[in-house]
């Protein structure tokens, strides 16, 4: 799931990572744990508080595939982006592409996962795509 923040402040990344907890919620899942860089130090003292949720540093394996899937992700985006046929790009049209192509990438089921024939985005937002009409 991709959100464009305005800003990189605390209030900013918390409101985001309250709700896309919550989105959790709603579909019947506990966040637990979360794998955090350096920019989840600021919340440290807040998410603290909260009970229910715990920042791990990432281990080298999910490092390193985090670091594929953001290859992934700017690789689509590159492709994307110069297949259209401007110049100029305005900031919309750049979080667009990359919501459409994290969008496309969530509604594929990994081959290694929990569910073989449930996609990212039908678990978290329960929405079923069909392949006719896409």
């Amino acid at each position: 799931m991709a959100i464009a923040l305005q800003n990189q402040y605390k209030k900013s990344i918390m409101k985001s990572l309250v709700n896309t907890i919550n989105k959790y919620k709603v579909r019947g899942f506990s966040v637990q744990t979360m794998p955090g860089d350096g920019q989840f130090e600021c919340l440290a003292n807040i998410i603290s508080n909260m009970a229910y949720l715990s920042i791990i540093p990432p281990t080298m394996n999910m490092y390193l595939k985090f670091k594929s899937y953001i290859i992934t992700v700017n690789e689509l985006n590159r492709a994307t982006l110069n297949s259209l046929p401007f110049k100029l790009m305005t900031t919309h049209i750049i979080i667009e592409a990359v919501y459409i192509n994290i969008f496309w990438l969530n509604a594929i089921p990994p081959r290694i996962t929990h569910h073989e024939t449930v996609s990212p985005i039908n678990i978290l937002t329960g929405i079923k795509l069909d392949v006719k009409q896409h």
